[in-house]
């Protein structure tokens, strides 16, 4: 729920930021360039992440653990991740906001 509120609040301050001085005839480009870099953005993010969780459950794995147990410890590096990328997300946003005033 928080990751989720975290993410949302995000996305609202970066489409501000990406649209706040556009004039009116740009409007439409400018809002398909942050639809597009956003698909972009969470095409990228599932890769990092999907990397990320494959990585440990493979290593558990070869150790002998059942591939329940891997998996769920893999997803685990996930979730930490995410968490981790949507922090680091809303201070930059935060930081670019409080910048341009």
């Amino acid at each position: 729920m928080v990751l989720a509120a975290g993410l949302g609040g995000t996305c609202m301050v970066g489409t501000q930021l990406a649209i706040h001085e556009v004039d009116g005839s740009d409007a439409g480009l400018a809002g398909g360039l942050v639809n597009t870099s956003q698909q972009i953005g969470a095409a990228l993010g599932l890769v990092v992440l999907t990397t990320t969780a494959t990585a440990p459950t493979a290593e558990l794995e070869k150790l002998g653990v059942s591939a329940a147990d891997a998996a769920t410890a893999g997803f685990s590096w996930v979730f930490l991740g995410g968490a981790v990328l949507a922090v680091a997300g809303a201070v930059v946003a935060l930081a670019l906001r409080s910048r341009r005033g």
